[in-house]
């Protein structure tokens, strides 16, 4: 990428996830990163839809590895969603889905482009936050808290970045074009051209989870502090 908004992005998410950065200073980083993304997602959009052109079509796949599979799945799918991308997972013949597995995300290359930088650095968040949580109560079995921790902090990230994106619509003065109907068929193309390659798809079954790990995750979650006014304008 070259665009110097998105390379901003790029730079604030790579502060976000270097070692030396405390948690509230990665947190900061984060925040006026999402903040970026989303307005410059927004305003690709509106400019393409006026002037009648739109940047190419495409689709990456992504590895998911263990551990936690299932719950970096859901928050992969959770990210490229936001960014107006349809998501499909597949199986590594040979492999156990709780091992490996796939995801195939279509979209446009600048949402697909964001997509991956900020899901990067979430992985990277994730594993600090449950390094640094309380962990398991007496009895309580170690990797079920871990995986039910990653679970956690995946749906709380997910409903938080979805929010930040409706505000930033919300938030964004339209003229020729409702931001809602660009952003809408902007979304649909993308899964029009994943029905396209994979016309029979369907969708998991819910998972309840139990345990202290979900409440911990959920709370690590929302200090990841992705969207919001939090952070002044540059």
């Amino acid at each position: 990428m070259t665009d110097p908004k998105l390379e901003k992005v790029r730079a604030l998410l790579t502060k976000a996830a270097d070692a030396a950065t405390s948690p509230a200073e990665a947190e900061t980083y984060t925040a006026k990163a999402m903040e970026l993304a989303a307005r410059y997602g927004i305003d690709q959009a509106l400019l393409e839809a006026r002037q009648g052109t739109s940047d190419n079509l495409t689709s990456t796949k992504v590895d998911i590895n263990a551990p936690y599979v299932v719950d970096k799945v859901g928050l992969a799918a959770g990210v490229f969603e936001a960014f107006r991308c349809a998501v499909v997972r597949l199986h590594k013949p040979g492999v156990s889905p709780r091992r490996a597995t796939i995801l195939h995300a279509f979209g446009h290359k600048t949402d697909i482009d964001q997509a991956l930088m900020l899901f990067g650095s979430l992985l990277i968040q994730a594993d600090r936050a449950l390094r640094a949580a309380p962990g398991p109560l007496p009895g309580e079995n170690t990797s079920a808290y871990r995986r039910t921790f990653f679970a956690g902090f995946a749906i709380t990230v997910t409903k938080r970045l979805a929010q930040a994106h409706r505000c930033a619509a919300n938030d964004t003065p339209s003229t020729d074009e409702s931001v809602e109907l660009v952003l809408a068929d902007r979304a649909q193309r993308s899964l029009d051209a994943l029905n396209a390659e994979y016309p029979r798809t369907r969708t998991a079954g819910r998972r309840y989870l139990t345990g202290t790990g979900i409440g911990h995750g959920q709370t690590a979650g929302q200090r990841a502090d992705i969207g919001g006014k939090s952070i002044d304008n540059h």
